[in-house]
């Protein structure tokens, strides 16, 4: 089991009643927030959503917890489930002490406070992931919706990132759409394969675009490992294979010249992406500028 989701049953299993869902991610949020949690540990980020900050990744991890009879919960709260007490006792005993102890000044520090009042708190003090609640009443009179982005050639590499970090990223810019250039868009990282991908980025208002002619297939990727290779592959990808995919540019150079979106596949580092190379024929044809995020 994952650190992280240790920290969530810690979280559930010290709270004095059944735990809100609203209030678990809010106590979560505020762990991460609040403390500087050890650099080996992945934690959950997120993304501005319909009651303030959110976490996709800790939703769906939530569900695995259900799944394996650690929790139960209903459409408002969650709860350790009735004869997993011990089991969970024991998974929380191989935590390191200091989350133990972190988890547990959360929910002594904001475990009395009523729902309002804590999101009040948390809105005040985050208004950033405030803009977009359903809760208008909680929500600064500053916290306003990032203005749009400007028109240009944006990449983004989800490569080390969680896929509410690389949606805050959308959120915060004020960019609109996901142009996927992956010839298989498919992920072992949660968020990232096609169908996950599309579905958040509609529950955010984000656009989602996918053209795979755009793309290198993994078997033309394999053997690659030093600068040389990469350069190879990359050369090939822009002098020989963009200049015969007239079509999927055009759509490309349709989206990007229309509202700002966002060139996405895997690699972190631009120069070793074919993405960069798509980016630097689509400024050369709409001479807008390239913004690698």
């Amino acid at each position: 089991m994952l650190t992280r989701q240790k920290i969530l049953l810690s979280l559930i299993q010290q709270a004095p009643r059944p735990l809100g869902r609203i209030l678990l991610f809010k106590y979560a949020f505020l762990l991460s927030e609040e403390y500087e949690l050890p650099s080996d540990i992945s934690f959950y980020q997120f993304v501005p959503f319909k009651y303030g900050p959110y976490s996709f990744a800790l939703a769906r991890e939530l569900e695995v917890l259900e799944r394996y009879g650690y929790v139960t919960g209903d459409s408002e709260r969650f709860w350790i489930s009735p004869g997993m007490e011990n089991a969970t006792r024991d998974v929380i005993r191989q935590m390191p002490q200091e989350l133990v102890w972190q988890s547990s000044i959360i929910v002594s520090r904001y475990g009395a406070m009523k729902q309002a009042d804590l999101l009040r708190m948390v809105y005040a003090a985050y208004p950033c992931f405030t803009f977009r609640s359903r809760l208008r009443e909680f929500v600064p009179p500053g916290a306003m919706e990032p203005a749009t982005a400007p028109i240009g050639i944006y990449t983004l590499g989800y490569e080390g990132k969680s896929v509410d970090s690389f949606f805050n990223t959308f959120v915060q810019r004020g960019l609109k759409n996901i142009i996927d250039v992956r010839a298989n868009p498919v992920s072992r990282k949660y968020g990232f394969a096609k169908s996950t991908l599309s579905t958040l980025a509609k529950k955010l208002s984000v656009g989602y675009l996918h053209i795979p002619d755009l793309g290198i297939s993994s078997l033309e990727r394999r053997g690659l490992g030093t600068s040389i290779t990469y350069t190879k592959l990359l050369d090939d990808y822009e002098f020989r294979r963009l200049p015969e995919r007239l079509e999927a540019r055009r759509v490309a150079l349709g989206a990007v010249t229309t509202q700002p979106s966002v060139l996405v596949c895997m690699e972190k580092d631009a120069t070793f992406c074919h993405r960069g190379r798509l980016a630097k024929t689509l400024a050369l044809e709409s001479g807008l500028p390239i913004r690698h995020l």
